[in-house]
């Protein structure tokens, strides 16, 4: 029995507890310990808040808008935090400088679309940017088919030897259209 407590302790590392403890209260700035909860500020207690996550270790660390209420020297703590932190962690943040420093994976929810990029988040940006290009391209192209195809049908189609050809350039249309979108 005491051999299982010895390994859970250990797994949580709860032998340095007291240290780590005091050293995020101090790096995130967050007020005495003995400080009642009912008398802190908004940011305060978003900094206890964090500093308790922190400290959890968990599997999948989830974290929203982390260095709001934070000073620059707990970013840069914060940042060298996250950069070590040994499991997942999940940032929603329109800190760039933060997706800079930590972020690995970009998921990024667009439009009704989840795009996944392994590398940081200026490389994301840069192959984002090339992939709009790319649709953005790729739909001029099909409306211009579109285009090309109405022209035909609309010169074509009373003719009665070239009817079925024209017939055949709407469906050619339906098809383009029903793949047709526009990017963002």
């Amino acid at each position: 029995r005491q051999a299982e407590v010895q390994e859970k302790l250990d797994a949580v590392d709860a032998w340095d507890l007291d240290a780590r403890l005091d050293m995020a209260m101090e790096a995130l700035r967050c007020p005495p310990p003995e400080t009642s909860v009912g008398i802190l500020s908004g940011g305060e207690r978003r900094r206890v808040a964090l500093c308790r996550l922190l400290l959890q270790q968990p599997d999948i660390l989830l974290l929203d808008e982390p260095t709001n209420h934070l000073d620059i020297d707990s970013v840069e703590w914060l940042e060298g935090f996250l950069a070590d932190y040994a499991r997942a962690f999940i940032l929603v943040t329109h800190d760039r400088r933060l997706l800079e420093k930590v972020g690995r994976r970009v998921l990024a929810v667009e439009h009704e679309h989840v795009e996944v990029q392994t590398g940081d988040f200026a490389t994301y940006l840069k192959e984002s940017a090339a992939r709009l290009d790319i649709m953005r391209r790729e739909y001029e192209q099909d409306v211009e088919k579109i285009a090309q195809l109405q022209r035909f049908y609309d010169r074509f189609h009373a003719k009665k030897d070239k009817a079925k050809q024209a017939k055949a350039k709407l469906t050619q249309i339906e098809r383009i259209k029903r793949g047709l979108r526009e990017p963002p």
